[in-house]
């Protein structure tokens, strides 16, 4: 069995990785030959996904697709969109607000300045 981790720094985010043997997604578990890398781990691997988990990473349905009973949903402070706070695999999708709050990254690139040091 091949590991559930890819290097960050030869892969990049849904490239298709085929193998000959079988590999387990890092999410469902299943067994598959074709894996896609999916969102960077605290030790900055990527997790390898099977299609159908990466196909809901890629389009921004993971979370309300399998997270949908867990805690720590919030409403976007902007437009009232419920993100999953807390959750790696929704990082990119939030920004946090000067004045407490989230919003969605929609809102966040549409209303706020962003100042870059």
């Amino acid at each position: 069995m091949d590991s559930i981790y890819s290097s960050s720094s030869s892969s990049s985010k849904g490239k298709n990785i085929i193998t000959d043997a079988l590999s387990n997604c890092f999410y469902c578990k299943s067994e598959t030959t074709t894996i896609k890398n999916g969102w960077q781990l605290y030790g900055g691997d990527l997790a390898l996904l099977c299609e159908s988990c990466c196909s809901a990473y890629e389009d921004g349905s993971f979370c309300s697709r399998f997270h949908k009973r867990e805690n720590g949903w919030r409403d976007c402070a902007l437009c009232g969109k419920m993100l999953h706070c807390g959750c790696i695999i929704s990082l990119k999708d939030i920004v946090l607000m000067d004045f407490g709050g989230i919003c969605c990254m929609d809102c966040g690139n549409k209303y706020l300045i962003r100042v870059r040091i």
